[in-house]
């Protein structure tokens, strides 16, 4: 009998020895299978964040792009303004303004495709104690540059009211 129970614990303990060692593979096995799961959770957590990123940066360039288009607009409009407002200028290139005697002047210089207009023009502010009459005489001529000079003269007169 000793020869049998030996034998029995022996196939015992081989038997228990294999039970361990699938056991152990089980838990391995297990354990890959959370690093597996793991890792395509954390992927997919990286993707959705990706995605949230490139969402918002499209809103974000979009937003730039309206904005840019916008001041675009606001840029022609006013590119638009000052041309009109160059026009009313009346092509005016540059004024100097010298002193003659005891009184100065300002001469105008317009270039050259400037198409001038004479005038005199009077002003009489009715609501001031005193009243004043402006007068201004326009003379222009082509200098040898070819733009038209303008000298302007002013007369002012003064009456008691």
């Amino acid at each position: 009998m000793d020869l049998r129970a030996a034998e029995q614990a022996q196939e015992s303990r081989e038997l228990a020895a294999k039970e361990v060692a699938a056991a152990q593979a089980a838990k391995e096995a297990a354990e890959t299978s959370l690093r597996f799961a793991q890792s395509e959770a954390d992927k997919r957590a990286r993707e959705e964040a990706a995605t949230k990123v490139a969402e918002e940066k499209k809103k974000i360039e979009d937003a730039h792009k309206q904005q840019l288009e916008r001041y675009e607009e606001l840029l022609r409009v006013v590119k638009e303004q000052r041309s009109e407002s160059d026009q009313n200028t009346q092509g005016t290139a540059k004024a100097k303004t010298t002193s003659s005697e005891t009184k100065p002047y300002t001469t105008y210089f317009f270039q050259a495709d400037y198409k001038p207009q004479f005038t005199t023009s009077t002003t009489s502010p009715s609501t001031a104690p005193l009243w004043k009459t402006m007068q201004l005489g326009f003379r222009f001529h082509l200098n040898e540059t070819g733009f038209y000079i303008l000298d302007a003269q002013s007369s002012h007169v003064t009456h008691p009211h």
